[in-house]
């Protein structure tokens, strides 16, 4: 049998070798035909070297006759079994696997790339990313084209001996197609594994961050103008280091701060803002760190720092700004001006991370405001209310001598009491249908209870080492708050009458309930907001007014009546006329 095979010379061309048939064995015609078809088909020079060669003089007509001949002989072509469909379909199917595999895995590798690079940087969008990904990973299956087919080959997946005529029928190309479909979606399902190793998000995070700074800076340096500032600054919480860091800034550099340590470290830690008119009066003052602030050459007199408050209360930043250029400190309408602004920041930073508690945060809040009276939108306004709130109640607690206080707001969602200022108790909620606190907003009327031990409402549970505290309730004073409609939107209350230890313990007195009912109305106003005040002295009036014209109108009834009972007309009345009167009252007829 002749073996020839298709070699490289050293220029790069190539060259066929044929390896001679062994001496005396028997030459196999069909075999030697069909080696030298496919030599032909392979490499058509070397039809033209045969024609050329000596050894083959006076074959060309003999070859033409048989050709001829064959011609004129009809035969059905044989189809190919199921096996070879089967193997035809799997050689079709491997090197599309291949090229599916890596056009995927380029495309995602590269466009990831680009994503994160040129897109952050140039603005490029993402499905410019994508496009010049799916281009690399184009290139990469020109230059690779073969690779696959000779690793399959190696591994003995080749397709069947088939003749050009069965590789022709309908069944195979079918099974070809077939194999290659099923090759290329494997081989792009298989490419897609980079995406468990990368951050898909990573690029649009990128993005986000550098619109947020764009925005950042943008706030801060409006802030500056709008409250006429002399610098003003936007610092995050890095909560794994507990420390503040520059995000954006105006006139001053960049720089971190230990959470706790000044105004910034001080308003990050409990979340209330300051306002300061001169710091340099207060405990927060050091020369090293607000005498020429931070090499600028700025020192520090007044101070505006707010918190930028996000899900569950928590802090993620605060913003600062320093020494109001034309007023000796920063005013409420300042605070109420920076508080919208940082609750905006806050609905933009959750937005970015992807949360949605903000909004919520933002919604609830609004809710409560319609629902629970003495809420308030802007976070400044309802921090000074809650400051002069604590005030009060600890001004109560010294004015009527008793050991604690507490302001406690009825909310309508939950039906509890929650709250909202107290002197020397922890904060908590209440259901309206517990306590002598319940019993109040219940009934709306006060409640005053010398020897709680005593009475119906002594639970032990409840009043025995109140809320953790360690006291033991004995007196309890608690009056309702209404509003103008006369409902209990929240109920102030006093605990533990103190009195000597001469003295007998009688509970709180009248003048005590007289002070605290003085106290209610004054919060019930502040409670419902602006105008309250006004309309309730514009509601008494009129009822004044209402009642000054009931009394007219009952003082005329009355003179009617005398006329009419006063028959002699000399302006007394006496016991035979009222009898009269008497008996033509009962008859059904007028007096």
């Amino acid at each position: 049998m002749l073996r020839c095979k298709l070699m490289a010379t050293r220029r790069g061309t190539h060259r066929w070798y044929c390896k001679p048939p062994t001496p005396n064995a028997p030459i196999d015609t069909e075999d030697v035909l069909m080696t030298l078809a496919k030599t032909i088909a392979e490499d058509q020079n070397t039809a033209r070297k045969l024609a050329d060669s000596p050894y083959l003089e006076g074959l060309g007509d003999k070859l033409n006759k048989a050709l001829a001949e064959s011609t004129e002989v009809v035969s059905e072509v044989t189809a190919p079994t199921l096996a070879q469909l089967r193997q035809a379909s799997l050689a079709a199917s491997i090197p599309f696997i291949g090229f599916g595999i890596l056009d995927n895995m380029l495309m995602i590798i590269c466009g990831d790339w680009i994503d994160t690079t040129l897109c952050v940087s140039l603005g490029f969008s993402t499905m410019a990313a994508a496009a010049l990904g799916n281009t690399i990973s184009d290139a990469g299956g020109v230059y690779s084209g073969g690779v696959v087919e000779d690793w399959a080959a190696k591994w003995g997946i080749e397709s069947p001996p088939l003749t050009r005529a069965q590789e022709a029928l309908p069944q195979t190309r079918m099974w070809e197609r077939l194999g290659q479909l099923i090759g290329v979606v494997l081989g792009c399902l298989l490419g897609m594994f980079p995406l468990m190793l990368i951050d898909a998000r990573k690029g649009e995070k990128l993005k986000q961050e550098k619109n947020m700074d764009e925005m950042y800076q943008t706030v801060v340096e409006s802030v500056s103008e709008m409250l006429d500032a002399e610098a003003a600054i936007l610092m995050l919480v890095d909560h794994e280091e507990n420390e503040l860091y520059t995000r954006a800034r105006d006139k001053v550099p960049e720089f971190r701060s230990p959470v706790g340590e000044g105004v910034k470290g001080a308003v990050a830690m409990s979340g209330q803002f300051m306002n300061i008119g001169d710091i340099r009066t207060t405990e927060y003052f050091s020369e090293e760190r607000h005498v020429n602030y931070q090499g600028t050459g700025i020192s520090v007199v007044s101070v505006l720092c707010m918190p930028v408050i996000g899900p569950d209360n928590k802090v993620l930043g605060v913003v600062e700004v320093i020494n109001k250029k034309l007023s000796p400190e920063f005013t409420e309408k300042d605070e109420d001006v920076l508080s919208a602004l940082c609750s905006h920041i806050s609905t933009a930073m959750c937005s970015a991370d992807g949360s949605e508690h903000a909004f919520k945060q933002t919604i609830e809040l609004c809710e409560r405001s319609l629902k629970n009276r003495g809420t308030r939108l802007n976070t400044a306004q309802n921090a000074r209310i809650e400051f002069l709130f604590g005030q009060v109640v600890e001004e109560v607690t010294a004015a009527v001598k008793a050991e604690a206080a507490q302001l406690l707001v009825l909310d309508r969602n939950t039906k509890e009491l929650y709250t909202k200022v107290s002197d020397k108790l922890p904060a908590f909620r209440s259901p309206v249908s517990k306590g002598i606190m319940g019993e109040v907003v219940t009934s709306g009327q006060v409640v005053c209870v010398p020897d709680v031990r005593e009475s119906i409402y002594f639970d032990e549970s409840r009043h025995m080492n109140y809320q953790g505290t360690g006291m033991n309730v004995r007196s309890v004073l608690c009056h309702p708050i209404l509003d103008e409609e006369n409902d209990v939107i929240a109920v102030i209350e006093v605990i533990n009458k103190q009195q000597k230890a001469s003295e007998r313990e009688f509970g709180f007195t009248s003048q005590d309930m007289a002070f605290i009912n003085a106290v209610a109305s004054h919060l019930a106003m502040n409670m419902q907001g602006p105008g309250t005040s006004l309309k309730s002295v514009l509601r008494m009036m009129a009822k004044q007014h209402d009642d000054t014209k009931h009394n007219s109108s009952a003082r005329q009834l009355l003179n009617l009546a005398f006329e009419e009972v006063d028959i002699n007309g000399d302006g007394v009345i006496s016991k035979e006329e009222f009898e009269a009167a008497g008996r033509r009252l009962l008859a059904g007829r007028r007096i």
